[in-house]
C-alpha cells in the first residue's frame, strides 16, 4: 500500500512539473530543482518507473510541436543532472566515511540514467517511426548535456545502435541519430566509426537536412577539416552556409595555408550571399587575431593574389582596420604595398577627403620601384606600379623622375606581363598623346 502511495505522489508531482515545462521554458529551472528533490526524496526505482511512463506518452508523438520539444529537452536535462549529481558530490567531498555512506546512492543514481538510456535504445528500434525518432532525440539531448563519464558498456551500445539509425529510411530519424552521435565521436582518430559514418552520409545522403546535421555535429579537428572543405562545394546552399558557420568557431591555428585558401576562395566565390557573409565573418575573425599584414602574409599573396585582393577589398569596404596605424616594414613590404594599393583605390573611388593623407611621396615610390626592379622582386614591383597610378604628378620634378625610371625599366625588362603596367603608368604621366607616342617610339628604337 505504501509503495502504491509513493508511486501516486511521484506520478502527480511529475505530471505537475512536466505539464508546466511543456508550456514555458522559463519554468525549467524551477522544475529541474523540483524533480531533483523528488528523485532524492524517493525510491529511485519508483522515480524511474513513473518517469518512463510519462516518457512513453511523448515517444508516440509523431507530429512536431514546440511543447513536445520543450518536454524532451527538459527531461533529457533532468536525466543528465541526475547522472552528474553524485559524481560532483564525490569530487567535492574528501572524507572517506561520507563517500562510503553515499556509495549505494551513487550506484542507484547512475543506474537510473543508464537504465533509461538502455530503455531508449530498445525503443529506438521500434517499428513505429515516431518512437524511433523521439527515442533518438531523447538520447541525443541527454548525452550532449552529460559532462560526467558514461559507463563504457552503455557507451558502446549507444554508438552501435545509433550508427544503425543513421541509415533509417526516415530522414528525421537519421538527423536525430546523427545529433546523438556527436558526443560519441573521436575526431582525433582517423579510423573512428562515427566519423567514418559521417563521411559516408555526406557523400551519399540525398537529403540536405541530413547532411546539414552532420556538419553541425562533426567536430572540427586536423583530421576533419578536409571533410568540411569538401562540403564547401555541397550542392545545397544551406549545407554550405552551415559549413562556414561551424568553421567560424574554430581557431586559425588548426588550418594550413592551403586549406584557408580553399575555404576563403570557395566562400567568397559562392553564388549564395548568405554563404559569402559567413565566409567573410571567418575572415574578419581570423584577421582580428593577429596584425593585419601578418594575416595577409599567412595567405602567401605572391601565390594567391586574386584571393588576397578579394579579402582586402572586403576588409577595406567594412573599414575593419585603421590604415593610419599600419606601418610599412621590410618584413611585410609586399603585404603593405598590396594593402596600400587597394586601400588607395577604394578611397579614391569613394571620393574621400582623406585621400591625400594616405598618398605616398612620389620620390619614395620611385625609389621603391627602382629597388624592387634591381632586386627582381617582380610581384612587389607590380603593386608599386599600380600604386603609381593613384599619385598626383603635378610636381614636375617627381613626374620626370618617375618617367625616367619607367623608361629605363621598359627598355630592359623581359617579363611581358610588366609591359602593360609600365606603359599605362607612362601614359598617365604623359597625357599629351603625341608626346607619349614619340616617347614609345624612342624606347622601341633603343630596344
Amino acid at each position: 500500500m505504501g509503495d502504491d502511495y509513493d508511486s501516486v505522489l511521484v506520478r502527480n508531482e511529475l505530471a505537475c512539473v512536466l505539464n508546466e515545462a511543456q508550456r514555458n521554458a522559463l519554468s525549467h529551472k524551477m522544475g529541474m530543482t523540483s524533480l531533483l528533490q523528488l528523485y532524492n526524496n524517493n525510491d529511485p526505482d519508483t522515480f524511474e518507473a513513473e518517469l518512463i511512463d510519462m516518457m512513453n506518452r511523448i515517444l508516440v508523438a509523431g507530429t512536431k510541436g514546440p511543447h513536445i520539444d520543450r518536454l524532451i529537452k527538459f527531461i533529457s536535462q533532468v536525466l543528465a543532472r541526475i547522472h552528474q549529481q553524485i559524481a560532483k558530490q564525490t569530487e567535492d567531498e574528501q572524507e572517506l566515511d561520507f563517500l562510503s555512506s553515499q556509495a549505494s546512492r551513487k550506484n542507484r543514481t547512475l543506474n537510473v540514467t543508464t537504465s533509461i538510456l538502455d530503455y531508449l535504445l530498445e525503443t529506438s528500434q521500434a517499428g513505429n517511426k515516431a518512437v524511433r525518432w523521439r527515442s533518438c532525440q531523447f538520447i541525443g539531448i541527454t548525452l550532449n548535456h552529460i559532462t560526467a563519464e558514461i559507463d563504457e558498456k552503455i557507451w558502446e551500445e549507444l554508438k552501435q545502435n545509433l550508427l544503425v539509425r543513421t541509415q533509417d529510411k526516415i530522414p528525421q530519424i537519421r538527423v536525430a541519430a546523427i545529433v546523438a552521435l556527436r558526443r560519441l565521436q573521436d575526431p582525433t582518430d582517423k579510423k573512428d566509426r562515427v566519423v567514418k559514418e559521417f563521411i559516408r552520409i555526406l557523400s551519399n545522403d540525398v537529403q540536405k537536412e541530413v547532411r546539414k546535421a552532420v556538419i553541425q555535429s562533426l567536430v572540427v579537428s586536423v583530421h576533419t577539416i578536409p571533410i568540411f572543405i569538401e562540403r564547401t562545394k555541397d550542392v545545397a546552399p544551406e549545407v554550405r552556409k552551415e559549413v562556414y558557420r561551424v568553421l567560424g568557431n574554430a581557431k586559425k591555428s588548426l588550418f594550413e595555408t592551403e586549406q584557408l585558401v580553399s575555404i576563403f576562395g570557395n566562400g567568397l566565390a559562392d553564388r549564395d550571399p548568405k554563404v559569402v557573409k559567413n565566409c567573410q565573418k571567418i575572415i574578419a575573425k581570423f584577421a582580428s587575431t593577429m596584425p593585419l599584414l601578418a594575416f595577409i602574409a599567412s595567405l602567401v599573396p605572391q601565390q594567391n593574389q586574386k584571393l588576397i585582393e578579394q579579402i582586402i577589398r572586403f576588409l577595406v569596404s567594412d573599414r575593419k582596420f585603421d590604415f593610419s596605424t599600419i606601418e610599412r616594414t621590410d618584413e611585410y613590404a609586399v603585404e603593405y604595398n598590396i594593402l596600400h594599393r587597394i586601400f588607395l583605390s577604394k578611397v579614391l573611388h569613394d571620393g574621400n577627403d582623406e585621400y591625400d593623407d594616405y598618398l605616398p611621396e612620389i620620390f619614395d615610390i620611385c625609389r621603391q620601384i627602382l629597388l624592387m626592379y634591381q632586386e627582381e622582386e617582380m610581384f612587389d614591383l607590380k603593386q608599386l606600379l599600380q600604386i603609381g597610378q593613384t599619385l598626383d604628378y603635378s610636381n614636375e620634378a617627381g613626374r620626370r623622375k618617375m618617367s625616367t625610371i619607367l623608361r629605363e625599366i621598359l627598355r630592359e625588362v623581359k617579363q611581358l606581363d610588366l609591359h602593360p603596367l609600365l606603359v599605362s603608368l607612362l601614359r598617365k604621366i604623359h597625357p599629351d598623346e603625341s608626346d607619349f607616342i614619340q616617347m614609345l617610339l624612342e624606347i622601341l628604337a633603343d630596344i
